[in-house]
């Protein structure tokens, strides 16, 4: 997905149109998994093959030029940000909740090796030296997507303490946007972004500005 275009509408709402009935949505959302499965796979013997987590001689854990791998050593050491689905206490889940901790933790020592990794991720370490939500940062500006899934874990998110911005440190959340949605740059992004860009801009000129004159301030 990106700011100005949204395949998730284009490409996958629609395959629902003109099913009114439970097993007219069920047959296409397995069609449209199928035509995704054929696309990710194209070039394996097999799906197996392809999508297998087990088999410690697969591609996605033995070729080391994957551009994905500096991530999921972060995510297998330190962060512990998997994409799971919800828990038990939650009634609905869009993630099965075969996709839980274990599923994705049992993966780091075929990555890396059993010896080069911790038993799991040190997310508690991590949140201990930068206080989690709590965390007191100046010349920050904190932006997020509304509907990115790392806004739950960052300062944004709706579970953490309420923030106000001030002139040291700025918050945004932009409206309908997913991850990273505010590197764009284009005469069709929308009103909201363009505005994060402007109040980015400002921001970081003025605290160049003041740092400049505490630098002066401090020669004289």
């Amino acid at each position: 997905m990106k700011p100005t275009s949204n395949p998730f509408e284009t490409e996958f709402c629609t395959i629902f149109d003109g099913k009114n009935d439970l097993n007219g949505y069920i047959d296409a959302y397995a069609q449209y998994i199928c035509n995704v499965t054929e696309t990710i796979c194209k070039g394996y013997s097999s799906v197996n093959e392809c999508l297998n987590s087990h088999d410690p001689n697969a591609t996605m854990y033995t070729d080391l030029t994957l551009s994905s791998r500096p991530w999921v050593w972060q995510v297998c050491t330190e962060y512990a940000y998997w994409q799971t689905g919800s828990p038990t206490s939650i009634p609905v889940t869009i993630v099965s909740r075969k996709l839980d901790t274990k599923w994705y933790q049992r993966q780091c020592p075929l990555l890396f090796g059993e010896e080069n990794i911790p038993s799991e991720p040190q997310w508690r370490s991590i949140n201990q030296e930068y206080q989690g939500w709590n965390i007191n940062l100046n010349r920050t500006f904190f932006i997020d997507g509304e509907y990115d899934p790392w806004r739950t874990l960052s300062v944004q998110s709706d579970s953490a303490p309420v923030r106000e911005t001030n002139k040291y440190t700025r918050y945004a959340i932009l409206p309908g946007a997913v991850h990273c949605w505010d590197y764009t740059v284009s005469d069709y992004i929308s009103d909201d972004i363009k505005q994060v860009h402007k109040d980015l801009y400002n921001a970081i000129s003025g605290w160049i500005a003041d740092s400049d004159a505490e630098k002066h301030n401090n020669n004289n």
